[in-house]
């Protein structure tokens, strides 16, 4: 206790020495880092030690009193229900939500590839309704945040007006805006990728639709080929 009491008292005078910069340096008597309020040196072998508490769900400030953006901690419990589940990790706090940091392999590695085919031609001329895509689907294996990148083409002859993509099945939470497209005559083909951003709550296999708005005398009279060529989706948290 006595060594608890001295190191406090010494890191509290150091403190209060340096109130005048607002600025501090812990583990060496060297000045600290002009950009830094707070500089820590550990020599090469400790680390920073974050706050350890258990969370009870990301749209939940417990156990603080308040979201405070900016705040950092490690949550040590698995918690919640899907889509505001916790699990056990560093988080951060935007200030309405706690926000999982992203884990490196989470980032990089592609959990599933969209799979599936065009059959032939998709029919334009059927206007304002939402149709599959071929066989185009993507099985995503648990609960969880996922970003998609399906690259899509199209060879497109006459008419004008907007295509909209998204996915739809089962236990989808939450998808970001449907994809939109701006197609017009003149165009004879093109490339782009459709992304989004996509929460479900349990394992879930879903397919690829496409809207437009063509109106009467501006859509086109023919079938147009859309062929999708793959993609892939990668998980957040």
């Amino acid at each position: 206790m006595k060594k608890i009491f001295v190191s406090l008292s010494i890191l509290l005078a150091a403190a209060f020495t340096t109130g005048v910069n607002a600025q501090m340096s812990v583990g060496t008597s060297a000045a600290p880092n002009a950009n830094a309020v707070l500089d820590l040196v550990s020599g090469g072998n400790r680390g920073l030690l974050l706050p350890r508490v258990a969370l009870q769900a990301t749209n939940l400030a417990a156990p603080l009193s308040a979201h405070v953006a900016g705040m950092h901690v490690y949550n040590t419990v698995a918690a919640g229900t899907a889509p505001n589940n916790v699990t056990p990790g560093e988080y951060y706090n935007d200030g309405t939500r706690w926000q999982r940091v992203a884990i490196a392999e989470a980032i990089s590695t592609p959990v599933i590839e969209v799979t599936g085919s065009i059959l032939g031609y998709l029919d334009m001329t059927v206007y304002d309704t939402w149709t599959n895509i071929g066989t185009v689907s993507l099985n995503l294996p648990a609960a969880g945040v996922y970003f998609i990148n399906t690259p899509v083409g199209y060879n497109y002859y006459s008419g004008c007006g907007d295509m909209f993509l998204r996915w739809t099945g089962n236990n989808i939470v939450a998808q970001s805006a449907d994809w939109r497209k701006q197609l017009c005559a003149g165009t004879t083909s093109d490339w782009f990728n459709a992304v989004h951003v996509i929460t479900v709550s349990a394992a879930t296999t879903l397919r690829f639709q496409y809207f437009h708005n063509f109106q009467p005398g501006g859509r086109p009279t023919t079938p147009n080929n859309v062929l999708t060529t793959g993609g892939s989706a990668i998980k957040l948290q």
